[in-house]
């Protein structure tokens, strides 16, 4: 198996001392260089082009930890074509760009963006979100005092999951809202509580209207029982 290892190791010698070229270094392949790229080839099953391009890319940056680096990060993101990688390089300012907008509507700043695009930003745009619909969904989180990425993440899987994906359709959802908020504000100033709506608010809302099918006018004559109660809710 040890010899087995090594001759696998050797054979691809010639194209580990073409990365080290590609990477402005004159050393000698190491073992771990050679095993670097068995990984790429092997377990991550980048071509060996692929790997070169990414190579060139780096502009003789980084060396044989920075190119893994970037390597592991596209196979994360399942770019395993150069073309989807480039696509992705060439795009990167503008959802750097579009990721420190989305955090700002969110009331938020960050110093870096990176794990913004990774873990979010990139999901959102492949589920078919564009700048404009997320700018307004942002905003829409904001108002209701959702102010994290992880609480965004969770309105957008959800318009995806209704089907609600262009510009115009978030608007009619969130208009909907919007007006089913101002009934649910009514039924609060009913019971004579002037605060705002909450999350809790609308689920035990929906229950009644929705689950139960009680009408809006019996729930506003149950409300005029509730006036004065300790816990008139």
């Amino acid at each position: 198996q040890v010899d087995q290892k090594l001759q696998e190791m050797e054979q691809n010698v010639e194209d580990v001392r073409e990365i080290i070229k590609l990477l402005g270094s004159k050393k000698q392949p190491s073992f771990e260089d050679k095993q670097m790229y068995l990984k790429w080839v092997k377990e991550l099953r980048f071509e060996k082009e692929v790997i070169f391009r990414v190579a060139k890319l780096l502009n003789k940056k980084g060396g044989f930890e920075g190119l893994d680096s970037k390597l592991e990060k596209y196979y994360e993101l399942q770019l395993m074509s150069f073309e989807d990688i480039q696509n992705f390089e060439n795009n990167k300012q503008n959802l750097i760009n579009l990721a420190e907008k989305i955090v700002r509507k969110l009331g938020l700043k960050f110093r870096d963006y990176e794990s913004t695009i990774e873990l979010y930003l990139t999901n959102w745009v492949n589920l078919g979100y564009d700048e404009e619909s997320l700018i307004l969904i942002s905003e829409y989180a904001f108002k209701c005092n959702i102010h994290s990425l992880e609480g965004l993440n969770t309105i957008i899987l959800k318009l995806h999951k209704l089907g609600v994906i262009s510009l115009s359709a978030i608007n009619e959802y969130i208009q909907s809202l919007v007006n089913e908020d101002k009934l649910y504000k009514e039924f609060l100033k009913n019971i004579g509580l002037t605060r705002e709506v909450t999350n809790s608010d609308r689920d035990l809302f929906k229950t009644w209207i929705n689950s139960w099918e009680i009408s809006p006018e019996l729930i506003k004559y149950a409300c005029s029982l509730a006036v004065g109660k300790i816990s008139p809710l």
